[in-house]
């Protein structure tokens, strides 16, 4: 194959076949990334890397400061520093909240770090004076997985008529016992304009290896049509010790 040199060993000149002329030298691409099109008033001044360690995204400000972690196997958001949410924020599954949190509701959580695990959701309501459970609100659990934290169960309940109670709890369906410690009751009025009352119990005593639970809920003295406890969101809370 012929040489594209010329005789003095240079490659020859690539001419305009118009006018003679070499064609003007191509500028080098810009690179753009994203957020070199982010409006200036967002003042967004993050700077991020990949930290293959612990395969996750760190965010820190543009003085160094840890900011904000996201966990690519576990999908946990982690922040770095305190953080205001100027609109309604939910949280789902569970969380970990250090500091003072206000939420809508004007509820506070100000133990040092609280995690929330929500394990009935349905809204059920019943008369009967014995417990019956909640459908749809079993689930696996081992203490052992929670050593270094106290355990709470919280349950939103409310009566329609005054002088009833409603009451839940926790029911080891493997062994066939109630969990200690796990019953809490309400006396709230839900039907007639009182809000109901989330009720949290003291320290549950968790009983070792892997077991079925459901929620259980009941009303005492019993009812009938129109004569009913309600049962709301109910929780485990684990308070770091």
């Amino acid at each position: 194959m012929p040489s594209q040199a010329d005789a003095f060993g240079q490659p020859p000149l690539v001419k305009d076949t118009q006018d003679g002329t070499a064609p003007p030298a191509r500028p080098v691409p810009k690179r753009v990334s994203q957020r070199a099109i982010l409006p200036y008033a967002t003042k967004f001044r993050l700077i991020e890397f990949y930290d293959p360690t612990d395969n996750s995204v760190k965010f820190y400000t543009i003085a160094g400061t840890l900011f904000l972690t996201l966990n690519l196997t576990s999908g946990l958001v982690t922040f770095g520093e305190n953080v205001t949410f100027e609109d309604d924020v939910t949280f789902t599954g569970i969380f970990d909240v250090s500091g003072v949190i206000t939420n809508a509701n004007n509820r506070y959580i100000t133990a040092g770090t609280e995690f929330y695990r929500s394990v009935s959701f349905e809204h059920t309501f019943t008369g009967s004076a014995s417990y019956l459970d909640n459908t749809g609100s079993s689930f696996q659990f081992d203490g052992a997985d929670v050593a270094g934290f106290d355990t709470y169960y919280e349950a939103t309940m409310a009566v329609e008529t005054a002088g009833r109670t409603a009451y839940s709890q926790i029911y080891n369906v493997t062994d066939g016992v109630a969990v200690t410690g796990s019953e809490v009751t309400s006396s709230a009025l839900g039907i007639t304009g009182q809000s109901p009352d989330p009720a949290r119990s003291g320290i549950i005593t968790w009983p070792s290896g892997q077991k079925e639970y459901i929620i259980q809920r009941k009303q005492a003295p019993a009812g009938n049509g129109g004569d009913n406890m309600h049962h709301y969101l109910a929780s485990l809370v684990f308070v770091k010790t």
